[in-house]
C-alpha cells in the first residue's frame, strides 16, 4: 500500500515543503513542492524577531492547507540552525503547534548532515570518487565527505550565510579586505575538515540546495524538468559567475535577472564559500544535487517500506 508523506524543513532562511507518495522500497513520486523565504535571522540568529515569527506562522498555516489537499497521513517537520540557536525558539515552536498541530523536531547539525547525505546519495547513487557534500544554509553549513556511498566524515559549521553576512559583508560591494578576513575565518573554523580533505586529493564538490540552485540555473538556463536529479559543471565555468556577483552592490544584485530577490542579500558570501571550497578540491568537475535534507528524510521513510 502506498504512503503519502510530507516533509517540512524549517531552515534559517527558507521553509520548504515536500509531499511525496512512496510507491515501493526504491521509488517515490513527488506530489507537491514549495519553498517560502521566511528569513528567521532577519533580526539576528540569537532571537527570532516578531516579523519573522509572523512570516513563519503564516507559512506553516499555508503549508498545512497544502498538505491537507493530498490526504497526507505522515508528516515530518524539522528545524535547523536558527531553531537550534535562537533564545525564543521554544516559544515559536509552541505557537506553530498551537496554530497548526504540527510538531517540529529541532535536529542537531550532525543529524542534519546525515539526512543531507542520504538525500544527495539518492540523487547520485553511482558516484565513485571521494566527494565533499556541501549544503549552505542561513545559520550553518553542513559538510560531509563520502566515498562509494559511505560517509567518512560529517560536520556542521556555524558559517551559514546569515552569520557570515553579519560579520564580514560590511560594505557594498564587499571589499577585498573583508573577503580576506572571511577566508581566514573559514580556514580556522573548518581546519579539521580541510585536514581530512588533504588526505583525499581527488575529492570533488557536490553542492546541495540554495545558492547551488541559483548557480545551476545560470550555468544551464534552458534546463528542462525531464533531467536527472543532479547536474554537472566545471569549476572554471563557475569562476566568472563568482567574479561578477562579488563585484555587485546590493541594488545591482536586486536588479540582476539571474539572482532571485530572496537571495540577493546573502549571495556574495554564499558564492565566496563555494569558491573557497573549490580552491581546496579537484577542479575538473563538480556536481549540483537537486536532493538534500527533505529527500533524505523521504529516503529514511522509504527504507521502512516492505513489499
Amino acid at each position: 500500500m502506498s504512503r503519502r508523506i510530507s516533509v517540512i524543513d524549517l531552515g534559517t532562511n527558507t521553509f520548504h515543503l515536500l509531499t511525496v507518495e512512496i510507491t515501493g522500497p526504491s521509488q517515490w513520486m513527488t506530489l507537491d513542492r514549495e519553498r517560502v523565504f521566511v528569513n528567521l535571522a532577519s533580526e539576528g540568529i540569537e532571537m527570532i524577531g516578531a516579523e519573522s515569527i509572523r512570516r513563519g506562522l503564516n507559512t506553516m498555516n499555508h503549508f498545512k492547507q497544502r498538505i491537507e489537499r493530498y490526504g497526507v497521513t505522515e508528516m515530518i517537520a524539522v528545524g535547523t540552525a536558527a531553531l537550534r540557536q535562537a533564545g525564543n525558539a521554544r516559544e515559536f515552536l509552541d505557537l506553530i503547534f498551537n496554530a497548526t498541530g504540527i510538531h517540529v523536531e529541532v535536529i542537531s547539525g550532525i543529524r542534519e548532515a546525515d539526512l543531507i547525505a542520504k538525500g544527495v546519495l539518492a540523487a547520485l547513487p553511482g558516484i565513485e570518487r571521494p566527494a565533499l557534500i556541501m549544503d549552505i544554509g542561513g545559520g550553518s553549513v553542513e559538510m560531509i565527505i563520502t566515498h562509494y556511498g559511505e560517509v567518512l566524515f560529517s560536520g556542521s559549521y556555524p558559517i551559514g550565510v546569515a552569520v557570515l553576512y553579519s560579520n564580514f559583508h560590511l560594505e557594498e560591494p564587499i571589499s577585498e579586505l573583508s573577503m580576506n578576513a572571511l577566508d581566514q575565518h573559514l580556514e580556522e573554523t573548518c581546519a579539521h575538515l580541510l585536514d581530512r580533505l588533504r588526505e583525499l586529493p581527488e575529492t570533488i564538490l557536490v553542492g546541495a540546495s540554495g545558492t547551488f540552485e541559483v548557480v545551476d540555473a545560470i550555468l544551464d538556463p534552458n534546463k528542462s524538468g525531464e533531467t536527472p536529479p543532479y547536474s554537472t559543471a566545471k569549476p572554471d565555468a563557475f569562476t566568472p559567475i563568482y567574479r561578477e556577483i562579488i563585484a555587485l552592490d546590493l541594488d545591482e544584485r536586486l536588479a540582476h535577472a539571474d539572482i532571485p530577490e530572496s537571495r540577493a542579500k546573502y549571495i556574495v558570501v554564499a558564492v565566496h564559500l563555494i569558491e573557497f571550497m573549490l580552491r581546496k578540491l579537484s577542479r575538473d568537475v563538480f556536481y549540483i544535487s537537486a536532493y538534500a535534507m527533505k529527500e533524505g528524510s523521504v529516503v529514511e521513510e522509504r527504507e521502512n517500506v516492505r513489499e
